[in-house]
């Protein structure tokens, strides 16, 4: 993004990577504007037809793979509020400046929204894949013939996910990139635990990889490189009767599906995010009524359940309590995300608790983020002095404080959760009404409040 993009509201210029600290990113996905943008930019400005086969991948790239359109759906946002009187970003359509009324001051020219890194991130995936797929032709096991159901997995989570299948499905590893320690530690336990097994990678092409690497045109070779690839999937997936899955982030995931008859496909949602505009299953299991509105706008005929909620217990009135620990649910690095906002109101909240811990009379720990590796736990203990907790006893009182960590529903059931939100954020986008929320400014004198 160039350092001359900048949009003037109420009298003031902002730099454009300013947008993110101004709005929280992670909830641009959840208004009205998000959906209709994107599917306008699909439509209009690339010429895509509803009908092709490869629009839900257009669809689902926009909406996972461009911060460019995020930044556009904040300035439909902050327009409903505040005087947008100006707005200088050399990759806004003129067609998208005319459908929010903003005057077109660029020459036109060609626009890619896909974020540029993208481009060099397929070549990482594509070689990722690729042995995957050359391991699993050695590294397998099958015990007798080979079942009818598959489960797609990546990580442990998955196992958690789908723990009733593991045991009599075909499991498929795929690459985890996130954190390669963590999935070797998974490939391990589960080829030690189940029968049937085997790495398995997506059949991307080498050809679209280097049309990706090389193109001047990002978004459509992209669509290309991922449409082939889960198209050529399908194949193997399909022979099976019932897949069960976690793919609701995998931008072409419906290209597998896309032509299955007599198979079954079930997803369960990996946590509270949500993430593709476009899916293609035939149930799709969620947390939570928001996820489920999320979704079916855009994909009625899918069954949706939620998973049954397991009651913590505590009361949400932790006020009541004699006793309890504090314990700060970490989120990782936000950053990594462009969750500037974000990362933001998490430093505020860690320095709140720092503050609290270092008084003496209330002990505060940290529960860390599965992906923090030892160097950032070291710096974050360096920083703040809080200690790790690594497990948790039913008989302590222990009060969570979240910001939107899906570790609500493993923990809740040893104490109470509070939320944390401000004028802004809200942890509600994500968990819905029936949470204990509290705002920032006030969870020092509220904690403090409590009796030991």
């Amino acid at each position: 993004m160039s350092n001359n993009n900048f949009i003037i509201v109420d009298g003031k210029p902002i730099n454009e990577n300013e947008i993110p600290h101004f709005y929280p990113l992670s909830i641009v996905k959840y208004q009205p504007s998000y959906n209709s943008i994107i599917r306008f930019i699909v439509e209009e400005v690339y010429g895509i037809s509803k009908k092709s086969k490869k629009y839900p991948v257009y669809i689902n790239l926009l909406a996972s793979k461009s911060l460019k359109v995020k930044y556009l759906a904040i300035l439909l946002e902050i327009s409903k509020n505040h005087n947008l009187e100006e707005v200088h970003l050399d990759y806004l359509p003129r067609k998208v400046a005319e459908m929010m009324n903003i005057s077109f001051r660029e020459s036109e020219k060609k626009i890619d929204l896909i974020d540029k890194r993208e481009r060099f991130a397929t070549l990482p995936k594509y070689i990722a894949n690729l042995l995957f797929s050359l391991f699993g032709f050695f590294i397998r096991k099958q015990k007798g013939e080979k079942p009818e159901s598959v489960v797609r997995a990546w990580v442990d989570v998955d196992e958690k996910l789908h723990k009733d299948e593991f045991e009599k499905s075909m499991i498929y590893i795929y690459p985890f990139g996130i954190n390669f320690k963590r999935s070797i530690k998974f490939i391990r336990k589960v080829f030690k635990s189940c029968e049937n097994v085997s790495l398995r990678g997506i059949n991307y092409s080498a050809y679209n990889t280097l049309k990706v690497i090389f193109s001047k045109e990002l978004v459509h070779a992209l669509v290309d490189f991922e449409y082939t690839g889960m198209k050529s999937h399908s194949k193997t997936m399909l022979k099976f009767k019932k897949i069960y899955t976690s793919d609701e982030f995998q931008v072409a995931a419906p290209i597998i599906y896309r032509n299955k008859k007599d198979t079954f496909v079930l997803n369960r949602a990996h946590g509270m995010g949500c993430y593709n505009l476009e899916i293609n299953y035939d149930e799709f299991h969620l947390f939570n009524t928001v996820q489920q509105e999320f979704y079916s706008k855009n994909n009625p005929f899918t069954k949706y359940k939620t998973y049954p909620s397991e009651s913590s217990i505590q009361t949400t009135n932790v006020s009541q309590k004699t006793s309890f620990f504090v314990v700060y649910i970490d989120q990782g690095d936000l950053t990594k995300y462009h969750y500037f906002y974000e990362a933001n109101l998490q430093k505020k909240l860690v320095e709140t608790l720092q503050d609290i811990n270092n008084q003496g009379n209330k002990k505060v720990f940290v529960k860390y983020h599965p992906n923090r590796n030892e160097k950032e736990k070291k710096d974050f203990y360096a920083l703040y002095g809080l200690e790790s907790i690594q497990a948790f006893n039913e008989s302590e009182n222990y009060v969570f404080i979240n910001l939107y960590s899906t570790s609500y529903f493993d923990y809740k059931k040893f104490g109470s959760f509070l939320f944390v939100k401000d004028h802004s954020f809200s942890p509600k986008y994500f968990f819905g009404d029936d949470i204990n929320s509290i705002h920032i400014d006030k969870l020092k004198n509220t904690l403090l409040s409590y009796e030991n």
